[in-house]
């Protein structure tokens, strides 16, 4: 009996379930879809190193859902409060005509393991086909083809769906019937007639915290510009209090304030029905402005997640196409760790090794420094192979500090605080010829150094104005006592894969002048860029490689220049681009999945808020027709009622990830950058037709409520 009273309950309160159903079908496909990402890495074409950046994406995503299940779960307890509130009437009939608690108890678990079932085999089944879209879109993210049709369907996905949403469902109820065992008798009979308590009476204080709002989230901006996001001290928390307190009284004053200034405005106040939409925003905001600022805070989160997501992913897809510019990169730091060894006396330790490079180091040496001869000597297949090889020295009187000292550069506060940091770091000077070398690899231009001369070189874009007023103010840079003319070159690519300098900079010097201070200069390490001839095979190229610097790789003690270097590090062109495609993909999926979730959460709360709030007052609009207004009348006075309720927090929230990615940028400006405008309208975008999806059905289900039609179905 009471599995029947619930399905017929569900039928005829369409209007009171249907958001609140489609919110937990969008709800469970997105949780479906994102965390499907595992067995995706199953069906396409993938490399191991790309299969294994995707499964740890799945184990990132996983994480997340934790968060989001906890704010699915809110949404859940949150709107079913709602909904029981607005049929205590009904409740108490039930009770009157002999229904027990426990068969009402009954009644609402029905209902509730209802709308949840069928949210879950709706949500699953819009979720696999989601699910078939992220498919395409990874596969466009780590460059891999889908061959044909391939339906991807995640049994552990499916399954940590069902019981997820499961357990929320189980938690629901629970509380559902512990709201209804609370309920007296008497005040489930009354509930129709209950008037609610305006919390705020004087219009005055209303207009003076209104003020004192504004004040309190212009000052917080203020603070946030000066301090910055680069270190979170205590601006950061200054500002996150002023603009956390002035939120709440924004929205504690707003009704308040409007109501104030339109009545001073009395040809627009004693227009139509605008008094009574007035009072009423008035009545209902006062009474529910902490959980629209809840709502705007959550709607900062998700716009500010899913704009600064997507602008670092451009970003990191812009830094990608400069750090992989050769098919491999070899990094050796085994002359380092000699010269360490030396000075002090005791085993070197590099790159996580334990081995005693001081043979590697010796061997080299005999080969005159050659990395190329001794990596051939282990890898025939790279003989035709074109290479280049960078020595970076480093000199005791050479630090970044004392490269700029006395300069007054006219940069941003991220920035300073970038070069700041590096001041310390020793610059690194590398010899003209082998510097060019590299850029031929790439077709990029020699870069023409005079004789005696040092000039810098840049590959970031975000401090290469930086060096260049540098190079405007120092005339000269002193090296190991001499002192050489200093120029800044233009912008210039990275000459290694998946690194760049010390604060972006390097220092380039005649040969001569390396030669003049070899026993003076310490080399750091040393770089092989590799570009494999025409028709190689890059992927057993690699693995030659790779196996060839393991530590099980065979040593012919009879040629030096087959030892390995064990203080080493090795980047492909495929190992960036499938890291930096797990980058993209990691940032991407995470603000878009954050996003979504937090903008049909707070879209639902303030459409179930708002339909609870029409249905509750069908008694004041039956009133209104009484009184002669037109149907029209009273479709705008609920237009105005349902878009103010919708747009307050939207547009506070939309100022507030502005200023704030506006503040991240200048953060990151130092560091790479990112650029918010695109993203910032993106995820705006993505917000409105979310959010105003949801408006559109409030309003259309609320006028409906208001204009009699579901008061004739109820009659």
């Amino acid at each position: 009996m009471y599995a029947k009273i619930a399905v017929g309950n569900v039928r005829r309160s369409l209007s009171d379930f249907g958001v609140y159903f489609l919110t937990l079908v969008f709800g469970v496909s997105v949780f479906y879809a994102f965390n499907s990402v595992r067995q995706q890495a199953a069906i396409l074409q993938m490399g191991a190193d790309t299969r294994q950046v995707v499964q740890m994406l799945g184990d990132l995503i996983g994480g997340v859902s934790v968060f989001v299940a906890v704010v699915l779960g809110f949404l859940m307890v949150y709107a079913n409060q709602f909904l029981i509130r607005r049929r205590k009437h009904e409740f108490g009939i039930y009770l009157t005509l002999g229904m027990s608690r426990a068969g009402v108890s009954g009644i609402v678990v029905c209902e509730t393991l209802l709308v949840g079932a069928g949210a879950l085999v709706a949500g699953v089944a819009l979720g696999v086909a989601l699910s078939q879209l992220m498919l395409y879109v990874t596969a466009s993210l780590f460059k891999v083809t889908v061959s044909g049709f391939a339906l991807v369907f995640s049994g552990d996905a499916c399954l940590a769906a069902v019981l997820c949403f499961a357990g929320m469902f189980a938690v629901t109820a629970l509380f559902n019937v512990a709201c209804v065992s609370r309920f007296r008798l008497i005040d489930l009979i009354d509930a129709d007639r209950a008037v609610e308590t305006i919390r705020v009476r004087s219009l005055p204080l209303c207009v003076a915290l209104f003020v004192i709002a504004l004040a309190l989230i212009g000052t917080a901006y203020h603070v946030l510009r000066v301090g910055g996001l680069l270190t979170l001290d205590w601006h950061f928390k200054v500002a996150t209090l002023l603009v956390s307190v002035g939120t709440l009284l924004f929205f504690f004053s707003l009704s308040g304030f409007v109501l104030r200034a339109a009545q001073r405005w009395r040809g627009l106040y004693l227009r139509g029905l605008n008094m009574f939409s007035l009072r009423e925003l008035n009545s209902r905001v006062n009474s529910s402005w902490l959980s629209v600022s809840v709502v705007c805070a959550a709607l900062f989160l998700g716009v500010t997640a899913t704009a600064s997501g997507l602008a670092m992913t451009a970003s990191v897809n812009g830094s990608l196409e400069g750090v992989t510019v050769y098919d491999a990169s070899l990094t050796s730091w085994t002359a380092q760790a000699a010269q360490a060894t030396a000075r002090e006396g005791e085993p070197a330790e590099a790159a996580g090794t334990s081995t005693d490079v001081s043979a590697d180091v010796e061997a080299m040496e005999r080969d005159g420094g050659d990395m190329f001869r001794g990596i051939v000597a282990l890898v025939p297949g790279l003989a035709d192979a074109g290479h280049a090889q960078i020595d970076r020295y480093g000199a005791d009187d050479l630090t970044f500090g004392a490269l700029a000292q006395g300069v007054t550069a006219d940069v941003g506060a991220a920035t300073r605080q970038v070069v700041e940091a590096g001041a310390d770091a020793p610059v690194g000077v590398m010899a003209a010829s082998q510097f060019n070398a590299a850029m031929r690899l790439r077709d990029r231009p020699d870069l023409q150094v005079s004789e005696s001369e040092a000039t810098i070189v840049c590959a970031d874009d975000t401090l290469i104005d930086y060096w260049r007023q540098v190079g405007e103010q120092r005339a000269s840079v002193t090296l190991c006592g001499e002192e050489l003319p200093m120029t800044v070159a233009p912008r210039v690519t990275y000459f290694q894969n998946g690194s760049s300098t010390p604060i972006g900079a390097s220092l380039v010097v005649p040969d001569d002048v390396i030669a003049r201070h070899a026993g003076e200069l310490t080399r750091s390490y040393s770089v092989l860029d590799l570009v494999y001839a025409d028709g190689a095979s890059a992927v057993a190229l690699n693995d030659a490689i790779g196996s060839a610097l393991s530590s099980d790789a065979p040593v012919d003690a009879a040629t030096s220049s087959s030892s390995r270097w064990p203080a080493s590090f090795w980047q492909t062109r495929a190992e960036g681009e499938a890291n930096g495609a797990g980058m993209t993909a990691t940032i991407a999926y995470v603000a878009i999945y954050l996003g979504f979730v937090l903008f049909i959460s707070c879209a639902a709360i303030l459409a179930i808020q708002q339909l609870s709030a029409a249905a509750d007052n069908v008694g004041r609009y039956r009133t209104l027709r009484e009184l002669g207004a037109e149907p029209r009348m009273v479709s705008h006075a609920v237009l105005f009622q349902v878009a103010a309720y919708f747009v307050a927090p939207l547009a506070l929230a939309l100022v507030h990830a502005y200023v704030a990615l506006g503040v991240l940028a200048d953060a990151l400006s130092g560091v790479g950058g990112i650029d918010p405008a695109r993203p910032y309208a993106i995820a705006v975008a993505a917000a409105l037709a979310l959010y105003g999806g949801y408006f559109l059905v409030t309003y259309v289900t609320a006028r409906g409520v208001a204009l009699g039609g579901d008061l004739r179905r109820r009659e």
